[in-house]
């Protein structure tokens, strides 16, 4: 029922969100550029209070909380190996997931009439959307600093693009949309948009080809 898909979707969301300081703090650690490595430490400490808002979200509801989904962790533990490139993980990880993550937030938002979770999610939300802002200029900043310009790192980061969409798009795209079924949310439709969101923004306006 709809109660139960968000019980999955919040608890796939809470793993993320909790896991998420990891690979920033991977991703900072490799990147070269001080001021980025201050906006990653200061998005962690986010990260760890969306997941504790959304832990105690889940103890309200009354239902049992699913366990973490293994494409979910699969998708959180690979990406830390992305994030060991700075370009990579900036373009193939912290991107399209904060670009994922506004459209899907905005999406339930619309279709969830309960106070408290709308006060959760804006708060999140409000989050994410400066987090999208991060990744575009991180973007724009690794591009301009010469990284990511060598064949090598251009195979890379193409491989790993390739990588990230194939998994969404043909494996934890479906599975997410068949156990949140209940709440009438198109998860590849949402996908799809926020890559060509992200596309247009990184093309467009940083002139940064992904």
């Amino acid at each position: 029922d709809e109660k139960q898909a968000l019980a999955f979707f919040l608890s796939q969301m809470r793993y993320t969100e909790a896991i998420s300081p990891k690979n920033l703090a991977v991703l900072a650690s490799a990147t070269p550029i001080a001021a980025l490595r201050s906006a990653y430490a200061a998005q962690i400490h986010d990260e760890r209070a969306h997941a504790d808002l959304l832990r105690r979200y889940l103890a309200l509801l009354d239902v049992e909380v699913p366990k973490v989904h293994w494409a979910n962790v699969l998708a959180c533990e690979g990406a830390i190996y992305l994030q060991k490139d700075p370009v990579a993980g900036a373009t193939c990880v912290l991107a399209s997931i904060e670009y994922y993550a506004t459209q899907l937030i905005e999406e339930l938002l619309a279709r969830v009439d309960e106070p408290l979770l709308h006060a959760v999610f804006g708060h999140i939300l409000k989050d994410e959307q400066r987090h999208k802002a991060l990744a575009k200029e991180a973007i724009s900043l690794l591009a301009a600093s010469g990284l990511g310009r060598g064949v090598a790192s251009k195979a890379r980061l193409e491989v790993g693009r390739r990588l990230v969409e194939i998994f969404f798009t043909k494996m934890a795209g479906p599975l997410f949309e068949k156990n949140t079924r209940a709440l009438g949310l198109d998860t590849h439709g949402l996908y799809e948009r926020a890559l060509d969101e992200m596309r247009g923004e990184l093309n467009d306006e940083l002139r940064f080809t992904v």
